[in-house]
């Protein structure tokens, strides 16, 4: 009988960036230097702010977590655990 693949294990990432002042709403401005990473999730062009998202699923009991514009690895940002 066929094994099967079990799914990558999440990426676990450490903080690289503390920012200086977050406005009321959330936002925060981009840091200076970028990380070291194998991708990159770049801001909105309105606003300038992190395409994270959150969907609200089965009648709000469940919350799936959307991130937008991923540049880079794809199957190593997919597979973050925040």
């Amino acid at each position: 009988m066929p094994t099967t693949a079990s799914a990558a294990e999440p990426v676990q990432l450490q903080a690289t960036h503390v920012p200086e002042k977050v406005l009321a709403n959330g936002w925060s401005p981009p840091p200076t230097t970028l990380p070291d990473l194998p991708f990159r999730i770049r801001r909105t062009e309105k606003g300038g702010f992190i395409p994270v998202y959150a969907n609200y699923k089965n009648a709000n009991t469940r919350v799936v977590t959307t991130v937008r514009n991923i540049d880079g690895d794809v199957k190593v940002g997919r597979s973050l655990r925040i």
